[in-house]
């Protein structure tokens, strides 16, 4: 197995961005967006049940 860990802080050319999403859209999608295909499992905060969208948990 590999990853790819990244330490987004260093990096010069990311600011980050706002992500708005219409009321609904992720507790329709969410359980799609999780859900294994055979032996990958997508990980990343649109996955997240809670606080999504967040690097740090806040």
């Amino acid at each position: 197995m590999r990853f790819l860990e990244k330490d987004w802080v260093h990096e010069p050319w990311i600011e980050g961005c706002v992500s708005a999403r219409p009321p609904g859209l992720m507790t329709q999608y969410t359980d799609a967006l999780s859900t294994p295909v055979g032996r990958i499992h997508w990980a990343g905060t649109e996955t997240a049940n809670v606080y999504g969208g967040y690097m740090k948990g806040r």
